[in-house]
Order: C-alpha cells, then sequence, then structure tokens
C-alpha cells in the first residue's frame, strides 16, 4: 500500500497543516510559531511509535517500550 501526505502552508514562518493519506491531519512549525512539532522531531516520533509498535509485536507486548514496559 502506498503511503501518502499533503502539506498545505497554513501560517507565518513555517507552519504547515499536514493531511495523511488516511485522513489524519496533523500541523508542523518551527521555533518562532511553536504551534506543532518540528519536523525532525515528528520523524523521531514516527521512527518510535513504528520500533515500539514492532518490539511489541515480537515480544506479546513485554518488550519494554512506553506504558507497556514491565507488563507480564
Amino acid at each position: 500500500m502506498i503511503k501518502t501526505a499533503r502539506a498545505r502552508h497554513t501560517g507565518a514562518g513555517l507552519r504547515f497543516t499536514i493531511r495523511t493519506g488516511s485522513g489524519h491531519e496533523l500541523a508542523v512549525d518551527d521555533e518562532a510559531g511553536n504551534n506543532g512539532p518540528r519536523p525532525a522531531e515528528l520523524l523521531l516520533a514516527a521512527q518510535a511509535g513504528c520500533s515500539c509498535g514492532r518490539v511489541d509485536a515480537d515480544t506479546g507486548g513485554r518488550g519494554g517500550c512506553g506504558s507497556r514496559a514491565g507488563r507480564r
């Protein structure tokens, strides 16, 4: 499946509203506007989500990611 995202410049500075192919919308911004995460922070958050999801799937939720850490 092909993943998509569209960015629209929606404010002063570097504020963009992004709509994903699944219909979710979020804002990214720079330090001056501070109305959303910085693009690099968003990349790190996506990586963390993918990594923890994979670890939890592989370990049955006992992988130590996020709030599920130590769950038995």
